[in-house]
């Protein structure tokens, strides 16, 4: 919560760390790699979510959008470890394979329904792009 106040957020907004409290356990249906997704308990206070997504490269998800920024944001500690390892772990995120991961958010996101992201121009976070804004268009997620 210190972070939050640093930053200036509950001056605005009420700030809710939502595994502050413990976890709880949503059901993966189908999944390949994760069959349970663990978040805050928290969530179940909510009835819908609003995620603004700042979109950028990243070295093991190629892109973070809403898949990325919903999937693990909304995930407990131990949830971004078990999505990070496709099933392998909750205690650490280091280790698990490039695909698993990115097939374990996909199926980790069904939870949630189907996102969108807007891209209003992209920050291309690496010292070696030629490029440094892209333009403007929406992704509609679909798993």
């Amino acid at each position: 919560m210190q972070v939050a106040k640093d930053h200036g957020f509950t001056e605005i907004a009420d700030v809710d760390i939502m595994d502050a409290e413990g976890k709880t356990t949503l059901l993966v249906a189908d999944g390949k790699n994760i069959t349970e997704n663990f978040v805050g308990s928290y969530f179940n206070n909510y009835d819908s979510f609003v995620v603004l997504s700042h979109f950028k490269g990243h070295a093991m998800a190629g892109f973070s959008g809403a898949i990325k920024n919903i999937s693990i944001g909304i995930a407990s500690a131990g949830g971004k470890s078990w999505i990070h390892t496709a099933g392998t772990s909750k205690e650490s995120p280091w280790g698990g394979a490039q695909n698993p991961f990115l097939e374990s958010m996909a199926e980790d996101i069904q939870t949630f329904g189907y996102p969108a992201t807007l891209i209003d121009g992209c920050e291309i976070n690496s010292s070696c792009a030629a490029f440094e804004k892209l333009p403007c268009f929406l992704i509609k997620t679909r798993y």
